[in-house]
């Protein structure tokens, strides 16, 4: 499912041969199995355009059929598990899980929604990978003129970030117009063209940053006379699983980390001045990144 939320009108297609499947397998570069339904498409593969007055319909619309989908690998699922639940309570207890689960998205509901008794609901839910279980973001395209408040005035705007409160979604902005000519821009010139418009960051950085968030990443940074690097990570992650993934040994190995706050190393302009004020400081295990 590929949808363009935008301040006049709403464009959208579903293909449920190819794109439904494509989300199903999308993964994070963790390998979790969570992932980004990115509600977004340029023009070349906008194939029918509605007026916004329908687009909270149309986004529903949407999500029955993504809970179609939902049902009909459960209801495949429960009619394998049955023939075998009769003398296996685990196998039995998924079952009366699916059955549950059937139920909710009967009802309308979002399997993101479902709340899970136990740690093997839990377990079973991640398994069955149900397309309505994965994060949405909606990408709002709007006029250059409503970028700077960040679409605050545009009621449209408004409308899909309530909506979009209900299912604990990300709504940002976006100008398409704008992020096709910041595309054709280098660094320098791409920083000078965004104060002018009085806007800190581009479309495609601000779907980074909502990425981000709604799959509890963050980044952190190491840095050495050759190259600064920024490595991926889980929110929460203590230090020896960070420094794994720089290389499982460091995780094996680890004992302890120097740590210094970005911004004070900015400050500084260097690592051994920062050091030498005193704002370099020592970590162990128990340090979340």
């Amino acid at each position: 499912m590929l949808l363009k939320v935008d301040c006049l009108n709403i464009s959208y297609r579903v293909d449920r041969t190819i794109n439904v499947n494509n989300i199903r397998v999308l993964k994070t570069s963790d390998n979790v199995n969570d992932c980004i339904n990115f509600s977004y498409i340029s023009k070349e593969l906008v194939t029918k355009t509605f007026t916004f007055r329908s687009t909270l319909n149309k986004t529903s619309y949407i999500n029955l059929e993504l809970i179609f989908s939902d049902m009909e690998v459960l209801e495949r699922r429960l009619a394998k598990q049955k023939r075998a639940s009769y003398n296996n309570k685990d196998i039995a207890k998924e079952c009366d899980l699916i059955e549950r689960l059937l139920k909710f998205l009967e009802a309308g509901n979002l399997a993101k929604n479902f709340e899970c008794e136990d740690e093997d609901e839990e377990s079973f839910m991640r398994e069955y990978n149900l397309l309505t279980s994965k994060p949405v973001i909606f990408a709002a395209n709007v006029s250059e003129d409503d970028l700077a408040d960040d679409g605050a005035n545009n009621e449209y705007v408004q409308s899909v970030r309530e909506y979009s409160k209900k299912d604990n979604c990300e709504v940002f902005v976006i100008c398409a117009q704008i992020e096709q000519e910041i595309s054709e821009l280098d660094d320098d010139e791409k920083k000078m063209f965004l104060e002018d418009l009085g806007i800190s960051s581009s479309g495609l950085d601000k779907l980074i940053a909502a990425s981000y968030r709604i799959l509890g990443l963050i980044s952190y940074l190491t840095a050495g006379e050759t190259e600064t690097r920024a490595w991926t990570i889980t929110n929460g992650t203590k230090a020896p699983g960070a420094a794994g993934k720089i290389h499982s040994d460091f995780e094996r190995g680890f004992i302890k980390a120097e740590v210094v706050n970005y911004k004070d190393l900015l400050d500084c302009g260097s690592y051994t001045k920062a050091k030498e004020k005193g704002l370099v400081r020592m970590e162990g295990k128990d340090y979340v990144v």
